[in-house]
């Protein structure tokens, strides 16, 4: 699954504000900037087909016509992070910001990047001037929640989410955020709550319907996890952790035989995972009879 990953929603890109040219502008000069645009709009294209390599291609077409073309420098940063080269994506949002150091977006685009580096404190860094710029930039706010987890920050996540959803109570990723910072708190309650929402919101998004059924699991209660793993199986019969997961639900159930089942599909599935085998000889382990002791 792609998430807005992640992980990172980078929706700003696609809205552009094209330059209106002076009647006395330079005609060559004007040329040059059609030509830029141009350039931009084929990188978008591309980007929005997951071509980065052929986006970072017009992108640099663009800026080489027009070095100040920001949309062309954020399209190129981004095409860089989904390519993972966090650092050149970098180098494009601090000449973006330079440019055009007003605008809340670009400090919330590099502060993803800098999650995806695992540099909380430049992410910090970069939302909160998100945030000061645009104090309902719900990104920026689920960008800082995001990094104050990672830090351990549980509380700090909280309020950022918490906030994220006041603005857009149809952001399920804030939903999503939350939900995962409440179980690292071990409040599974509010965690499970958070959880249903994007369920009901995106009900066939099976990435939910997992993160609930574990905290379902969390307190023990498997036949509500084993629902939920049902379901993302339904959904998606490929995917082999919810058998995992459901067959480690069926384990504490003590019902061997299905969860050897499902680590046996798990591990046909693949990738090979170490857990998959492991636990599955733990099941085949219980099913066997124990000697009896005789004593003396």
């Amino acid at each position: 699954m792609r998430l807005c990953k992640a992980v990172f929603c980078f929706a700003q890109l696609l809205v552009f504000t094209e330059p209106v040219l002076a009647a006395n502008d330079d005609p060559i000069k004007d040329d040059a900037r059609a030509i830029s645009l141009e350039s931009l709009r084929r990188g978008n294209s591309s980007y929005e087909r997951r071509d980065y390599d052929q986006a970072i291609a017009d992108y640099d077409a663009a800026i080489r016509l027009d070095p100040r073309n920001v949309s062309a420098l954020v399209g190129r940063g981004n095409s860089y992070h989904e390519k993972r080269e966090f650092d050149r994506a970098i180098v494009d949002y601090d000449e973006a910001i330079r440019l055009d150091p007003q605008q809340a977006y670009l400090f919330s685009n590099r502060g993803n990047t800098y999650i995806a580096k695992g540099d909380m404190a430049h992410a910090i860094a970069d939302h909160s001037e998100a945030i000061r710029l645009d104090p309902k930039h719900s990104a920026a706010l689920l960008g800082r929640c995001r990094a104050h987890a990672a830090k351990q920050d549980y509380d700090g996540a909280i309020a950022d989410c918490d906030a994220a959803i006041r603005l857009d109570a149809g952001n399920v990723s804030a939903w999503v955020a939350r939900g995962a910072a409440y179980a690292e708190k071990k409040d599974q309650d509010r965690a499970i709550a958070d959880y249903s929402e994007p369920i009901r919101l995106d009900p066939a998004n099976t990435r939910f319907l997992y993160a609930r059924a574990v905290a379902y699991a969390e307190k023990k209660e498997y036949d509500r996890a084993i629902a939920d793993f049902d379901e993302a199986i339904r959904l998606d019969p490929a995917d082999a952790y919810p058998f995992y997961a459901r067959g480690r639900a069926y384990w504490e159930k003590k019902d061997n035989d299905r969860a050897i089942a499902d680590y046996s599909e798990a591990i046909r599935l693949g990738p090979p995972v170490a857990d998959f085998f492991a636990l599955r000889g733990f099941a085949y382990t219980a099913k066997r009879p124990r000697p009896r002791d005789h004593g003396p």
